[in-house]
């Protein structure tokens, strides 16, 4: 066969699983609308947040508690929807107040207005793709952000700008990173091993003191708020099992579960997926450029190694999957890992794909997917 055609074959075969991967996911998307938009039925997430918000001002001491969260929610889900308690960091609340003062569902309409907004100008920002700017809110992870009100669209708006601008801007870079661990900690969980392995120190020193004065601004909320919070993980995780949400999990614990796999073989396969994740977000920072394999490795990192995320996680993942699927050359296990991350539920493919990046970079076989920056005229910037 000869280059020409071989070439032809791979661009065939790419668009064929992108067009394949875009539309099941508008499929998906669209039955995910219509279950939840079904009359009476329709609860978003974000009634968690803009309740949260309202009871930490007025009863900081029932944030916390499970059934008093589920009963001041029932105005919004029209009775008891099952629970529904608050179990984001207490500095999470900085950024809601402003949207707490608002009706609900205009608030609703603001917060995700607002999301989008920031994700898809982020993601513009980063690939310089109209494609992957334009195919991004129909994809799962973004739908079920949008129509759940979940806070994935800002953190990763936040992920994608800092990854833009870690190299130029590098201070600017490690304060969005330190606010996105402010929202959700569990998101960032790989930002260190990130920053030191690019040995971006001011990165690093940016995004701990950005973290930091928001963590002791929201002090003034109640100290006492940060203890309730660290005692309340165990027990969400443990209600999270109880009601088999690890079941639509994307991480190694809930395709554990997926699989049906008992301790200990659930954690080794937690263990694998963090070293995985380790691993290529380490090789990456250390020994690539390219901004969108740094974005891939940072995201899939930290759903390899937290031990729950929804599928509405994996939204900040999209831009880099589909660059996979639109520029990676004779990559087929790529192209799989970044389709069944897309659209395949459960934690199959963020595993997948982890692997597959990490394989092609020691292999040093890692696609180029940044959009090169245009030749700078000549003379210019001289004097």
């Amino acid at each position: 066969m000869q280059a020409g055609q071989a070439d032809r074959l791979w661009r065939t075969a790419r668009l064929t699983i992108l067009a394949c991967a875009v539309a099941a996911a508008a499929f998906l998307t669209f039955r995910h609308v219509q279950t939840e938009a079904t009359l009476g039925a329709y609860r978003p997430d974000y009634t968690v947040f803009w309740t949260g918000a309202r009871v930490a001002a007025t009863a900081p001491q029932d944030l916390f508690n499970e059934g008093a969260m589920r009963a001041a929610q029932f105005p919004l889900t029209g009775g008891d929807r099952g629970p529904r308690p608050w179990v984001s960091p207490p500095s999470f609340l900085l950024w809601l107040t402003p949207f707490a003062h608002l009706p609900f569902w205009t608030s609703f309409l603001v917060w995700i207005g607002v999301g989008l907004a920031a994700f898809l100008a982020a993601t513009w920002r980063l690939t310089r793709s109209v494609w992957a700017t334009a195919l991004a809110p129909i994809l799962p992870s973004l739908a079920v952000s949008l129509l759940s009100g979940q806070s994935s669209l800002v953190t990763g708006s936040l992920t994608l700008a800092a990854v833009t601008w870690l190299r130029t801007r590098p201070l600017l870079a490690g304060a969005l990173l330190g606010l996105a661990a402010t929202i959700k900690p569990q998101v960032m969980v790989m930002a260190p091993v990130a920053l030191i392995a690019g040995r971006q120190v001011r990165a690093l020193a940016a995004a701990v003191a950005a973290g930091g004065l928001v963590g002791l601004a929201s002090l003034a909320l109640g100290p006492r708020l940060w203890i309730d919070w660290a005692s309340s993980l165990r027990d969400f995780l443990a209600l999270v099992d109880a009601m088999n949400l690890q079941a639509q999990a994307i991480t190694p614990r809930g395709l554990a579960a997926q699989l049906g796999l008992s301790p200990p073989f659930d954690l080794l396969l937690t263990g694998m997926g963090a070293l995985i994740g380790a691993a290529l977000v380490w090789r990456t920072f250390r020994m690539r450029q390219d901004r969108v394999l740094q974005l891939a490795a940072l995201t899939l990192g930290a759903l390899l190694a937290t031990p729950y995320a929804m599928p509405y996680e994996a939204a900040v993942a999209a831009p880099a999957c589909l660059l996979i699927l639109m520029r990676a050359e004779r990559a087929p296990l790529l192209w799989i890992g970044a389709a069944a991350t897309l659209y395949v539920p459960g934690g199959f493919g963020p595993l997948a794909l982890g692997a597959a990046l990490l394989l092609h970079d020691l292999a040093g076989r890692s696609p180029t997917l940044e959009t090169p920056a245009p030749p700078m005229a000549v003379g210019a910037g001289q004097t």
